[in-house]
């Protein structure tokens, strides 16, 4: 409730006290301002006015924005600043999560958790303006051209909540706890309900809202499966985040599906996928006149002592790992970096899955390479999944397995 300065002042000479009757620290009270920014009195907090961007708006990473709410749309325009703070788009939201929950009883105990940080999370996946959902372009789309598809696909919609929540988790320690929670149940629910969308909605319009689910799942596949570690023997070592990471991929196999989505919002994604294979080839062949680095020596020298069989995929990987040490360490490269997996042969993912010595050795380099990328969401995770892999090949390899391992990782 807000308190005008005459009330502040009225109660402050009567000698107010900030503990009630029964002893409890009131609610901190401030003078009403119509001046401060929306975000602010969205979450009915003071604002200190400083533009362009606010104390709090700064502290929490999120785009400032002064002004009041315009009526609303009667519809979406791609192109306009933030429609997910339009008054409408809250009634939307609210009627999307209560769908939901009709829908699957085990969100029913996580319903006041979600709908406390739903339309929080909406505005800053929106507003943030930090480069923070993959490269700056997909980023681009997702909080513009594609926004208006968020509502109308649950799987979407929780995809969206379990990234964004997951952002905030990493922004505010605070309410970590909190935040992941919520963002772990959401992403959990995105996928039961993409998997069960999948077969019967690929050929139809909402081919736009697969994929743009599709990059946030692997985002969150990448942040949250981590496997214990297998013991020596087991039969297999994928990680489950590895098929999910090849999904956009695996979309961009399907004619139809990429006949529609040269048609939407994706375009630009489509075209500059396109555009990467001719590009690699360039940078392959550039990385491969350079003097090789220790690790990719160490690694040339163990694969050569291998079968010839499958000599060239791994020259093939090791030209890959080497163009990638020489990406800088940004948002831009994070498509070039994750490519190492996506655009693999499938011939090198079912050696990983085998438990190869040689395809783990090259995965666990391409996991300390990728930490390097950028983004807050891969640094932690891959430099896990890099000594998970390490400490599995300790177990299995030869003290000739150890030594090249302290090369690789040293």
């Amino acid at each position: 409730m807000w308190i005008s300065v005459q009330s502040v002042q009225n109660r402050a000479s009567k000698n107010y006290s900030i503990y009630s009757e029964t002893g409890e620290r009131r609610r901190r009270i401030h003078p009403k301002s119509k001046y401060g920014c929306v975000r602010c009195r969205q979450r009915r907090i003071k604002c200190d006015e400083t533009k362009p961007s606010c104390s709090n708006c700064t502290n929490r990473g999120q785009r400032c924005q002064y002004g009041t709410f315009r009526e609303p749309a009667t519809a979406v325009n791609p192109g306009t600043d933030c429609p997910l703070l339009e008054p409408s788009m809250v009634a939307h939201l609210e009627a999307a999560l209560a769908c939901s929950r009709g829908s699957n009883p085990d969100l029913v105990d996580f319903a006041d958790m979600i709908r406390l940080h739903g339309l929080e999370s909406l505005n800053h996946f929106i507003l943030c303006s930090q480069k923070w959902l993959k490269t700056p372009s997909v980023q681009q789309i997702m909080q513009r051209q594609a926004v208006g598809s968020i509502i109308h696909y649950p799987y979407l919609l929780h995809a969206v909540l379990a990234i964004s929540t997951a952002h905030l988790a990493a922004l505010d320690t605070t309410h970590t706890q909190s935040y992941s929670l919520t963002s772990r149940v959401c992403w959990q629910y995105s996928l039961r309900s993409y998997s069960e969308c999948f077969i019967k909605d690929i050929e139809t319009s909402s081919v736009d809202a697969i994929y743009f689910a599709n990059i946030l799942h692997s985002m969150l596949a990448f942040m949250y499966v981590q496997l214990p570690l297998p013991q020596a023997g087991a039969t297999t070592m994928m990680p489950n985040w590895l098929t999910t990471l090849r999904g956009t991929h695996i979309l961009l196999d399907m004619p139809p599906v990429v006949n529609r989505l040269r048609q939407g919002v994706w375009k630009p994604m489509i075209e500059r996928h396109d555009r990467w294979h001719v590009e690699a080839q360039g940078r392959v062949k550039i990385a491969s006149q350079l003097a090789p680095t220790p690790a990719i020596l160490a690694l040339r020298t163990y694969c050569n002592t291998l079968p010839q069989k499958s000599a060239g995929e791994r020259e093939e990987r090791l030209q890959f790992l080497t163009m990638l040490e020489q990406c800088s360490a940004s948002a831009e490269t994070v498509n070039a970096s994750a490519s190492f997996i996506t655009e693999a042969p499938p011939e090198y993912i079912s050696r990983i899955k085998r438990g190869d010595e040689c395809a783990l050795l090259l995965l666990s380099y391409w996991c300390k390479l990728f930490s390097k990328a950028g983004q807050w969401w891969l640094k932690q995770p891959a430099i896990a999944e890099a000594h998970r892999v390490r400490a599995y090949l300790q177990q299995t390899g030869d003290s000739s397995t150890q030594a090249l391992l302290a090369i690789v990782h040293g």
